[in-house]
């Protein structure tokens, strides 16, 4: 079974010039994403499919870097410890 990833219950975000904001409301803190992790962002809210994500990442991005895979991995980390972000099962 294909893990999903999903925004936790009671997140907000927003997508304004490139930028992504997310919360978790109503106590936030407002996090503010932008470059590629406004990139991530965007493709989980709209497709929280972990197995193709590395390739719709790369897809998004003029010359992905070389550790991809790790700085994706070390987001999805991070958005999963501030609440942020839920694995489905």
């Amino acid at each position: 079974m294909t893990a999903r990833l999903a925004l936790a219950a009671g997140v907000a975000s927003i997508h304004i010039d490139d930028v992504s904001y997310a919360a978790v409301v109503p106590d936030g803190p407002i996090v503010v994403l932008d470059g590629i992790a406004a990139v991530i962002w965007e493709l989980l809210r709209m497709d929280g499919d972990a197995d193709t994500l590395r390739t719709r990442v790369a897809d998004r991005l003029i010359d992905p870097p070389d550790d991809l895979d790790a700085a994706i991995a070390n987001f999805v980390m991070s958005l999963h410890e501030q609440g942020l972000l839920a694995t489905e099962h």
